[in-house]
């Protein structure tokens, strides 16, 4: 019962509406149309998503400016849980944003960088503990991620068919290849040894303590790889690595060290600028 945020450049709001929020865009944040959308609701009006609507929009054409697009909307999103902090999970403060489905789908947002950082170190501490049960929840974490997977892949293919005509390789490939092939081996063990054996490589019976470590760190390690894609995009010489680089790391790892990236950026107290990306005016 509950919109996040109605985009700002596809939404409409009546005048009574913006009058009722005080006459003016909220400018204390780099998501003046999240903080928009949440006190519209807060206010007792509703927020509708319309499906058939059709807006033109540039989308970054570059990590960079996608870099700098999704960072300015990831502070803003931690300037927004801080606003609202005495809100999340109290539905006697507000009985949407306060409910434990709303709070559930933001954080795992919003914390993403943190759960995948506290993963990684668990399964390593786990790792020097017990290997067996740090194998067993390894297993465990990465059926889950598959199941999820799979189920927002596919389920974006029939909701956005249009646009999976386009970019269905993107799509299959948002969380890089090493993790879908954490995923594989994950959800078939006996499939993802076949495939390698198939082109040629041998897969190890008993793999090294480096490699078990290696891939118990992937979830903090393929925001660093993604993050690099980035820092190889900005340099001529390394410039041709980067998409192979971000198909590694994934799109997904990307987005989440944006997030980290966020975090920084607001910790540091870094001045506010609305760093926008870049408009060429072409259209395809």
């Amino acid at each position: 019962g509950f919109l996040a945020c109605l985009s700002g450049g596809a939404k409409l709001h009546s005048r009574a509406n913006m009058e009722d929020l005080g006459g003016k865009i909220y400018s204390n944040t780099l998501a003046e149309d999240t903080f928009t959308t949440f006190y519209t609701q807060m206010k007792g009006r509703r927020a509708i998503f319309e499906p058939n609507a059709l807006v033109y929009a540039e989308e970054p054409n570059s990590l960079d400016g996608l870099w700098k697009q999704r960072v300015r909307w990831a502070r803003g999103n931690v300037q927004i849980t801080k606003t609202f902090r005495n809100t999340w999970f109290k539905k006697s403060e507000n009985r949407a944003i306060g409910s434990l489905p709303m709070g559930l789908i933001w954080f795992s947002i919003f914390l993403m960088p943190i759960f995948q950082i506290s993963a990684s170190l668990s399964l390593i501490m786990l790792y020097f503990v017990n290997e067996d049960l740090a194998w067993m929840v390894f297993r465990a974490l990465w059926i889950i991620a598959g199941i999820v997977y799979l189920v927002v892949t596919f389920g974006s293919f029939i909701v956005d068919h249009e646009s999976i005509e386009k970019s269905w390789g993107q799509g299959i490939l948002f969380p890089g290849i090493v993790s879908l092939g954490l995923i594989t081996h994950s959800l078939a063990p006996g499939l993802f040894p076949y495939i390698v054996e198939v082109l040629g490589f041998h897969w190890p019976q008993d793999p090294p303590a480096w490699g078990v470590l290696f891939i118990y760190s992937w979830l903090s390690i393929n925001m660093a790889v993604a993050y690099f894609a980035y820092y190889c995009e900005e340099r001529p010489k390394l410039k041709r690595l980067s998409p192979w680089i971000l198909h590694i790391g994934g799109y997904g790892a990307f987005l989440c060290a944006v997030t980290l990236g966020s975090y920084i950026k607001e910790l540091t107290g870094e001045k506010m600028t609305w760093d926008k990306t870049e408009k060429t005016g072409q259209m395809s």
